[in-house]
């Protein structure tokens, strides 16, 4: 049987396609076992291959695959794209943070220093570098401006974070849907209440009398304990 993680099986339950890591090296690869017995290893090498081939040959290899190895090659594939974004993050953070370190060393600071200390130390390399005492070249300019760059770069730091979004109102009910759900009511309990139909045909009436439907039902409510009395 093959080992390794697995990621699909047979029908009986045995894997059939499964991603190895070697121990030593850390090299990953996806072994298939086709129905046949036969197998098909997808690895560093094939991806490499198959992304620098041309579209035609890649279209004829692909081809060429059984689904069961179109089936590992897509989980190799997906496995190292992951992999590869997780390492891009980590190396773009390591770059951003040597950068930052660059900037604090550029005016003269230290990583954990404060805003107003970054301020005060810009004020200065800003009267220092400004073109007009530096003769107004093109130079003096773009080396100003490299150094506003590398200020607002650091400024970004102090900022607070934007607020969360509050969450939306909850949506109000209109006056005709209040009134639509209120009837309903009222002709469950007509319905199942004492008198049935006598309150029910009172309620009717008051309403077509012009009463609200919260007082005919305490009017009814009224008239049900004077009866029970």
């Amino acid at each position: 049987p093959l080992k390794g993680e697995p990621v699909a099986y047979s029908c009986r339950g045995v894997p059939t396609i499964v991603r190895q890591v070697d121990d030593g090296s850390g090299q990953a690869r996806t072994i298939v076992q086709n129905e046949d017995g036969s197998h098909k290893v997808f690895g560093a090498n094939t991806v490499n291959s198959l992304v620098g081939s041309s579209d035609c040959d890649a279209r004829h290899w692909l081809g060429a695959l059984r689904d069961r190895e179109l089936h590992g090659l897509v989980h190799e594939l997906g496995k190292r794209l992951v992999d590869t974004s997780q390492i891009y993050q980590q190396q773009r953070a390591a770059l951003e943070g040597i950068a930052q370190r660059g900037h604090y060393a550029y005016f003269g600071l230290q990583q954990g220093a404060s805003e107003r200390e970054l301020q005060a130390a810009y004020r200065k390399m800003a009267m220092r570098m400004h073109p007009d005492k530096n003769g107004g070249t093109d130079e003096a300019k773009r080396r100003f401006q490299q150094m506003k760059e590398r200020y607002e770069c650091l400024k970004e730091r102090y900022r607070p974070a934007a607020p969360p979004r509050p969450p939306p109102p909850p949506q109000r009910q209109t006056q005709a849907e209040d009134e639509d759900d209120a009837s309903g009511e009222d002709c469950g309990r007509g319905s199942g209440g004492q008198g049935g139909g006598t309150g029910e045909d009172e309620e009717n009436e008051e309403a077509a009398a012009g009463s609200s439907p919260s007082s005919s039902r305490r009017r009814r409510r009224r008239r049900q304990q004077r009866q029970a009395t």
